[in-house]
């Protein structure tokens, strides 16, 4: 029996197996056949299997830098992955840290789903939400080169990160928290650290952990702004589990390489095993940095073989570079390219068969960033990402011959924030934000509906978003 996951609102479907109908910014699209890949179906099912369901979209979910909003040469995930809490730590060796961080978000479109997708974390329209309740345990060894790193989150936002074989099932389902609260628990990191500061300095990662090749940061407190890029919540992994090793050379040169267990996942399963390579370099004085991040290795498809995901070939690659601009601004451009095999769904109709095709996404991204003291930040984000083949926000099937279920597929955003640091523990900050995509259903294709669009619950070509929160640090 093969389950087909046709897209969803994070990739690989997150894990997430949600009944067929729950498209675009709802959710995922699922179909059940008993039938083995490009094998024989007649007319009636191939209508059981993808026809009468092209309309339906029901309600569903997808999935401390020291100092203060100051954007530093290096990426803002790789801040919080390798925040040290010296001053919380006691004669033992442990520390205890965290923060929280509550938000709302003013959507004038007023979906009557109540969402802002394909806008994710701050994707609950016009409601408080709880966003994170984070809290860091670490311990260092005084005798040993070696630590220990456990993250606790209660909020919203642990929708997005829990991944199967820890908070949640194989199948995808919760495992922790309930499936009708979007307030629920995860554990974004929880690894051993092990150092050689002697000779060439080494750094070997164990466990689960933050990705390192992301640009913006899961950590509400980490990041510039409060929403997110398509490119963060679309087209990177927010978590690995495996072994990183992280080499430093003359203090300005980090080589990364590690193998994982692919994107969002606890265990390996099917053969998910991935490899990661990065690179950064900075220059003399420190105003300016490259990186550059691949990953490659068989991952999670589209498709769903009785409760686990099909795995296929899978490479990402991100490359970023980093300039200071005289004493107060800073600059960052990022490029994005990703593609996987076997993600894309093609039901052909004259001859009644279905297979898979290959899927590719891409995308440019610009930060601009004001620091005129180190209690305020301004900045603006402009971003283009391309779902080549609606397989990252969209649904990712095609009919032969009258074709994709969805066209376009350009997702354009800019967003302004301000935040400001009250005192050291407490930061209020908003955000303005627009996007507008060429999103829209394909009427050509069996009960395809070509009102369909990206925002405001399916019918509009653009969102304004109104944005606001609260960290308090302890």
């Amino acid at each position: 029996m093969i389950l087909v996951c046709l897209g969803g609102l994070y990739s690989d479907c997150r894990g997430d197996e949600i009944e067929f109908g729950e498209l675009l910014t709802d959710g995922l699209w699922a179909t059940e056949s008993t039938v083995d890949q490009n094998s024989s179906l007649s007319p009636n099912e191939l209508t059981d299997v993808v026809q009468e369901h092209i309309t339906d979209q029901s309600d569903s979910a997808r999935s401390e830098t020291v100092g203060v909003d100051k954007f530093t040469i290096e990426s803002s995930s790789a801040n919080i992955a390798s925040t040290r809490s010296d001053r919380n730590r006691d004669a033992t060796g442990f520390s205890i840290s965290g923060w929280g961080t509550t938000g709302f978000t003013w959507n004038p479109l007023n979906p009557e789903n109540g969402l802002n997708r394909p806008v994710l974390f701050n994707d609950q329209a016009n409601e408080f939400t709880l966003d994170q309740a984070y809290g860091v345990l670490e311990w260092e060894s005084a005798n040993w080169n070696v630590e220990t790193r456990i993250d606790f989150l209660l909020g919203n936002d642990a929708r997005f990160i829990a991944v199967p074989g820890l908070e949640k099932h194989h199948d995808g389902s919760n495992k922790w928290s309930s499936e009708s609260h979007e307030l629920q628990i995860a554990i974004p990191q929880a690894y051993v650290l092990i150092k050689n500061n002697g000779g060439l300095p080494v750094e070997l990662k164990l466990g689960h952990f933050l990705a390192p090749e992301s640009y913006e940061s899961f950590s509400s407190l980490s990041n510039v702004f409060y929403s997110r890029s398509y490119a963060f919540n679309f087209a990177t992994p927010f978590t690995y589990s495996g072994i990183l090793a992280k080499v430093a050379f003359w203090d300005r040169i980090e080589a990364y390489a590690g193998v994982t267990t692919g994107w969002d996942n606890w265990h390996a399963g099917r053969g998910r095993w991935s490899t990661l390579l990065g690179l950064k370099r900075a220059s003399l004085d420190r105003s300016r940095s490259y990186s550059v991040f691949a990953s490659f290795g068989s991952d999670a498809t589209n498709v769903i073989y009785q409760g686990g995901h099909d795995s296929d070939r899978r490479l990402s690659i991100r490359a970023s570079i980093e300039q200071r601009i005289g004493s107060y601004w800073n600059y960052a451009f990022n490029a994005i390219y990703g593609e996987q095999d076997e993600s894309v769904v093609r039901v052909d109709i004259p001859q009644y068969t279905i297979g898979f095709d290959k899927a590719n996404w891409y995308g440019l991204s610009q930060y601009l960033i004001w620091t005129p003291t180190q209690w305020s930040t301004a900045g603006v984000r402009m971003e283009w990402f391309r779902d080549a083949d609606q397989s990252r926000i969209a649904v990712p099937v095609e009919f032969v011959p009258f074709g994709p279920a969805f066209t376009g597929g350009n997702y354009f955003a800019i967003s302004g924030v301000i935040s400001q640091w009250i005192n050291s523990s407490i930061r209020i900050r908003s955000e303005l934000r627009w996007d507008i995509s060429d999103f829209k259903g394909n009427g050509n294709v069996p009960s395809g509906n070509p009102e369909i669009r990206a925002f405001g619950d399916r019918h509009s070509v653009d969102q304004w978003l109104l944005s606001g929160d609260v960290t308090i640090r302890f």
